[in-house]
């Protein structure tokens, strides 16, 4: 009895392996079908994607990671599709046509600056005929309140500088705005009523603020000192006699930057939340920087003394 009980225990066993490997399997293709329909579904519904191509994807089946090569992407208006070594979807949400909550990495992003520019003289003359860079966004969407709140954009251009941008915002339809059934106009227009409530923006200097320093010199007639001097006199001269000190902080901040470009820090958190059209077309500058309680500082670059 015993041989027999082996003999039925080992194609048991092996039945029951080949059945996990089928389920496996099946779910693997279901896995990646599902990445690939809400890849589909995201070029349907962003108006400037064309196409998206990809070499290799791996999804994590136990958990909701996504991990794509060689990527290739067709935007609008651009002559040459934009490279993308790798993308890491770290965390998504795939209950909603588009995701409340997102943690997605962009590695080694590739491409000219006339993909993604009408004129791209500028940055020709700046020194710059290709770009590589890198690019982080972490968010969640609060759907009940129309709230989004970034918890971490980060872009980083080799040899140019890197912005890392948090905060949030209200009063902002997510679903409408990536429904498709929104034009150009409507989306500027929702945009522009947006509610800023808190925001923090560093910006570190890898060259680019010098690049531009040296191009509007040269076309001033001036040396780089020179216009770096003149830009400093116009900061302080932007500021009326009984300046308030929040003002006058913010101006001291910036001239700092000028000076010697490494990180600038600015952050926002207003009493309460303003209207992002209000912002655009507002020009008292005292009274801007009172609202928004902005603060100015400057740091030194990471590894620096």
């Amino acid at each position: 009895m015993k041989p027999v009980f082996m003999k039925r225990l080992a194609i048991f066993l092996f039945l029951c392996a080949v059945a996990a490997i089928a389920i496996y399997f099946e779910v693997q293709r279901y896995a990646h079908h599902s990445a690939r329909s809400a890849l589909d579904q995201f070029v349907e519904t962003v108006p400037y994607v064309r196409q998206v191509a990809v070499g290799n994807m791996d999804v994590d089946i136990f958990g909701e990671g996504i991990r794509m090569t060689d990527v290739t992407v067709s935007v609008a208006n651009a002559s040459h599709p934009i490279h993308i070594h790798r993308v890491d979807v770290r965390s998504m949400d795939r209950n909603h046509p588009w995701p409340f909550w997102m943690h997605v990495e962009f590695h080694d992003i590739r491409f000219s600056p006339k993909q993604i520019l009408q004129n791209s003289t500028l940055l020709h003359q700046l020194g710059y005929d290709a770009l590589s860079c890198r690019l982080e966004g972490v968010y969640r969407y609060e759907h009940a309140s129309k709230t989004l709140v970034l918890e971490r954009f980060h872009f980083d251009i080799a040899d140019a500088g890197s912005v890392t941008l948090s905060g949030r915002v209200g009063n902002i339809d997510l679903v409408e705005l990536f429904s498709g059934r929104v034009d150009g106009a409507g989306i500027a227009g929702r945009l522009g009523g947006m509610l800023i409530e808190q925001g923090r923006l560093r910006y570190a200097d890898a060259s680019l603020f010098e690049r531009v320093l040296q191009y509007l010199a040269r076309a001033s007639g001036l040396s780089t000192e020179a216009y770096r001097r003149r830009l400093v006199r116009n900061l302080s001269a932007a500021l009326t006699a009984d300046a308030p000190d929040n003002v006058a902080s913010v101006t001291a901040g910036l001239s700092a930057f000028v000076v010697q470009p490494t990180q600038l820090v600015a952050s926002v958190a207003p009493d309460r939340p303003v209207v992002l059209f209000w912002l655009l077309w507002h020009r008292n500058v005292e009274k801007l920087v009172d609202l928004l309680n902005l603060q100015v500082t400057t740091a030194p670059l990471p590894g620096t003394s």
